[in-house]
C-alpha cells in the first residue's frame, strides 16, 4: 500500500472519528472496508475477513427465503476466521457512536464465538476496529470480549 493511499485512508478516519454528526453505522463499517481492501495488499489474511449478510430491512418473502438458507440473527457485522495463536478468530460488531447497544440475539451470538475461542469486540468507530485487526494479527489484544 502507497504511503500516500495509507495517509488518506488514515485522514478520512480521523475526521470520521472526529465528526460531530451523527455516524451511521453502515459509514464506519465502510470506512472500515475500505482500509481492508488496501491492506490485504500486504498481508494475505485479511482476504478472509468479509461482513455477512445478516441485517438490514427486507420484504418478508426475502427474509423468509434467507432464513430457509440459514441466515440467523445476532451475528457480528464482520468475521475473521483466522487463528493468531492465541484466539481461533475475531468478530466485531459496529455500533453508531451514540450508546446503541447490542440486541440480546447479538449478545448471545457473541458469546457462543467467544466460548469456542473468538476474540469479540464492539467498535464504534473504523480507526478503533482497524487498531483492533493490526493488533489481533500482531497477537494482541484491545479487547477482552467486550461484548457484554
Amino acid at each position: 500500500m502507497t504511503d500516500l493511499k495509507m495517509a488518506g485512508l488514515q485522514k478520512k478516519l480521523l475526521q470520521q472519528k472526529n465528526s460531530r454528526v451523527t455516524i451511521k453505522e453502515e459509514s464506519i463499517q465502510r470506512a472500515f472496508f475500505d482500509w481492508v481492501r488496501i491492506a490485504k495488499k500486504n498481508d494475505s489474511r485479511l482476504e478472509l475477513i468479509f461482513h455477512p449478510p445478516n441485517g438490514g430491512n427486507r420484504n418478508i418473502v426475502t427474509a423468509v427465503r434467507l432464513k430457509s438458507l440459514g441466515v440467523i440473527k445476532g451475528v457480528p457485522d464482520v468475521m475473521m476466521p483466522v487463528s493468531n495463536n492465541v484466539n481461533s478468530g475475531l468478530a466485531i460488531e459496529f455500533k453508531r457512536p451514540n450508546g446503541a447497544k447490542a440486541t440480546p440475539e447479538q449478545v448471545n451470538f457473541m458469546r457462543l464465538l467467544s466460548e469456542q475461542g473468538w476474540l469479540v469486540a464492539i467498535h464504534t468507530d473504523a480507526a478503533e476496529a482497524v487498531k483492533e485487526v493490526q493488533n489481533y494479527l500482531q497477537n494482541a489484544t484491545l479487547a477482552q470480549n467486550n461484548f457484554v
